[in-house]
């Protein structure tokens, strides 16, 4: 009888059939393993179903059940290989969803719209409440796509050639973006005329004025003409584009621009949040001693530190945390938890905690509260690290700079921006941070901070200490947010970063301030 094959020899076996299967990335059809194969894998928990045999390899040291993380990162691949097997070359994605792509927008759709010449109606439903939608177009161009991360996506000019008057009339961050990546009004305009698109290369060119680009609407309004068209009214646009004064426009500056502005706006007209949470109270902060404001604010520092470094997933204990403030704990000497994660990681807290302080000392004796806190959150987030380095738990190129790879975030639909985007967006960022008041520069701050995503760790922390940092000086509360009140923050941050409002989210900080019991 021949000896079984080890568990280990197995697991390896099966593994390099679905990287096999999967053309050596992660996801792959069922029906190309042999079912002892699938066995294997299904047993060890190292594949995840995506739909109706279709799967993604997984970790399971690192998956957490239920979780959306690795479906998340296997999104955009699965959508190639799907369509590719059902449709061939017989679709491409509609126009908006087209130009999220073109954009540089990854997050996950609630709903991606596909369009094909085969007459289907159908929508395919996948986890975490997203779906495809196919639909029949009985104009489809294939001529007009091109490949996108191996997914057939309109040309950007002929999908911004396509989109309806409400795309115009309403204006959103994706409208903003897709005219700043225009690189062929030539192109734009062949499509127009080609459609004989009059209105349309009348709203594109209107929006192209607005955010002072009078040379590519100048060639599509020559182009109408020379065809013997007529642009048609120029009325019925978005006329407060955000991106227009960006010191220097981009694509995924206008994205953040334009989101900035629109959450800010409606901040600025919810009456439930009150005129004083928007002004602030800056005499409280500047009439005052800093050594008062200093105290106040290190009352609430153990709970500050145990609640922030527990909502990232650390393991440390009140008595730990007061330990690394009294300097009792040493974390020079390898007997006493030098490699200890949880450890440093307090130990980075502390030290990241006194250089906030010292960015809100410096505000108080003059400096510019935007400027100072753009410029030194850098330093608070590389702080938080500083101790693992010194101890040797990670290299010190590791804090340098903002992140090198690509990075999701857990039950998540958003996908921050990838890493040769994020200068851009720090530098809008930052631009409108400086222009920003009181409450609204505290929240907006904070989840900007956390769309963008820059650090490769420690963003959350980074994004709590900028938010206290706003709210301090603009003589509000240094606010905690509390462990037991994760699940509601992650909530309200996840909709405003996928479901088109920050109100939640400001809801949910301003009732934060109002439970703190430390007043500054």
């Amino acid at each position: 009888m021949p000896k079984a094959m080890p568990i280990h020899l197995k697991l390896s076996e099966a593994l390099d059939a679905a990287k096999k299967a999967s053309g050596g990335s992660y996801v792959f059809r069922g029906a190309d393993l042999k079912r002892s194969h699938m066995e294997t894998l299904r047993g060890s928990g190292w594949i995840q179903l995506l739909h109706s045999g279709w799967y993604a390899l997984v970790n399971p040291s690192k998956a957490m059940p239920g979780e959306s993380l690795s479906y998340s990162t296997n999104y955009w691949e699965f959508v190639s290989k799907y369509l590719e097997e059902h449709y061939g070359e017989e679709y491409i994605l509609a126009p908006k969803s087209s130009l999220a792509l073109h954009t540089a927008d990854l997050s996950l759709p609630a709903e991606l719209l596909v369009q094909t010449p085969r007459n289907i109606y159908s929508t395919v439903n996948l986890p975490f409440n997203t779906s495809l939608f196919i639909s029949r177009d009985k104009n489809f161009k294939k001529d007009r796509s091109i490949e996108l991360m191996g997914i057939r996506v309109y040309a950007l000019e002929a999908a911004i050639a396509n989109m309806g008057p409400p795309f115009f009339r309403e204006g959103s961050p994706l409208l903003e973006a897709s005219l700043h990546a225009i690189k062929d009004p030539y192109e734009v305009s062949r499509f127009l005329v080609e459609d004989s698109s009059q209105t349309t290369a009348g709203r594109i060119t209107a929006c192209l004025k607005l955010i002072g680009r009078q040379r590519e609407a100048g060639i599509i309004e020559k182009a109408i003409a020379a065809a013997g068209l007529q642009l048609k009214s120029e009325g019925d646009v978005e006329t407060n584009f955000a991106s227009r004064d960006l010191p220097r426009p981009s694509i995924i500056g206008a994205r953040v621009a334009s989101m900035w502005r629109g959450y800010s706006k409606e901040m600025a007209e919810a009456e439930e949040l009150g005129e004083d949470l928007h002004v602030g109270s800056k005499k409280l902060f500047y009439d005052r001693p800093f050594s008062e404001i200093e105290a106040k604010i290190n009352e609430s520092y153990e709970s500050d530190a145990y609640n922030s470094l527990s909502i990232e997933g650390y393991q440390v204990t009140e008595e730990l945390i007061a330990k690394i403030k009294s300097g009792e704990l040493d974390l020079t000497d390898p007997t006493t938890g030098q490699k200890d994660k949880n450890a440093l990681a307090a130990r980075g807290y502390f030290e990241a905690f006194q250089l906030v302080l010292e960015t809100i000392r410096k505000i108080h004796q003059g400096a510019d509260a935007g400027d100072t806190i753009c410029t030194d959150l850098v330093d608070w987030r590389m702080a938080l690290f500083t101790p693992a380095v010194r101890a040797g738990s990670l290299p010190a190129s590791s804090i340098a700079g903002f992140r090198q790879d690509a990075v999701y975030i857990r039950d998540s639909r958003h996908v921050p921006m990838q890493k040769d985007k994020i200068l851009d967006a720090m530098e809008c960022m930052e631009y409108l941070l400086k222009k920003e008041e009181a409450f609204r520069r505290a929240v907006l701050g904070h989840h900007m901070l956390v769309h963008i995503h820059p650090f490769s760790d420690g963003n959350g922390r980074t994004a709590r200490f900028l938010m206290n940092a706003c709210l301090v000086t603009a003589g509000l509360p240094w606010t905690v947010i509390k462990l037991d009140k994760k699940r509601e923050y992650f909530a309200a941050l996840e909709t405003a970063h996928s479901g088109g409002t920050i109100l939640p989210f400001a809801r949910f900080i301003s009732n934060q301030i109002q439970s703190q019991k430390t007043l500054v």
